[in-house]
C-alpha cells in the first residue's frame, strides 16, 4: 500500500515524510519504482506542474519561457519524472471527475483541490489532447530532444487546449 511504502522510504532513505507520500503515490504500489523515484533529486512535482498549468492556461509568453528555461536545466531524468506525475495527475483526475468526489484518488489535498476545481473546465477530449500531449513530450525527451523548444511547444498547445481551441496540428 501507499502508506507501507511511505513509511519504507522514511525509515531506509531518511526522506520526509511529505515528499515520500508523494514518492508513494507515485510508484502506483511499486516498491521498485518508488525507490527509482526517491532517488531523483526533486521527486515532488506537483507544485511544479500546478505551476505549469496555471502558466499555460495564462498563456503570457514571458511567464511560459522563464518557466520553460528553468525547466530544461533540470535534466532528463527529472524530466522524464516530471512528465509521468503529470500523466499520474491526469489519470487521478479522470478519476475523481467521472466517479465522484466519494472515490479515493491518489492525489495530495492540494492537488486534489486543483484538481476539483479543474473539472469544470477540463473535458473528455481536452483530457485526450493532454495526455496526448505529454505522451509526445516523453518520446521527444527520451531521444535527447532540445528542451526549451519541446516544452515551450507542448506549453503552447497546453496553452490552446486548455482554452478549449482547436489543438496546433501535431
Amino acid at each position: 500500500s501507499d502508506q507501507e511504502i511511505s513509511s519504507q522510504l522514511v525509515d531506509k532513505f531518511s526522506m520526509p515524510v511529505d515528499k515520500a507520500s508523494a514518492v508513494a503515490q507515485l510508484a502506483g504500489g511499486n516498491y521498485n519504482e518508488a525507490i527509482k523515484l526517491a532517488g531523483t533529486h526533486d521527486a515532488d512535482h506537483s507544485d511544479r506542474f500546478l505551476s505549469w498549468m496555471r502558466i499555460c492556461y495564462k498563456g503570457r509568453p514571458t511567464e511560459l519561457t522563464v518557466w520553460v528555461e528553468q525547466f530544461a536545466e533540470t535534466g532528463r531524468e527529472n524530466q522524464k519524472h516530471f512528465l509521468r506525475y503529470a500523466l499520474h495527475f491526469w489519470r487521478e483526475f479522470l478519476a475523481l471527475k467521472y466517479s465522484g468526489s466519494g472515490q479515493r484518488v491518489r492525489l495530495l489535498p492540494k492537488e486534489t483541490e486543483t484538481a476539483t476545481k479543474m473539472a469544470a473546465l477540463i473535458g473528455l477530449e481536452q483530457l485526450d489532447a493532454i495526455v496526448h500531449v505529454l505522451d509526445t513530450c516523453i518520446y521527444h525527451v527520451e531521444r535527447n530532444a532540445n528542451p526549451k523548444i519541446l516544452f515551450l511547444d507542448a506549453s503552447i498547445q497546453l496553452h490552446q487546449i486548455l482554452l478549449n481551441r482547436q489543438p496546433l496540428a501535431a
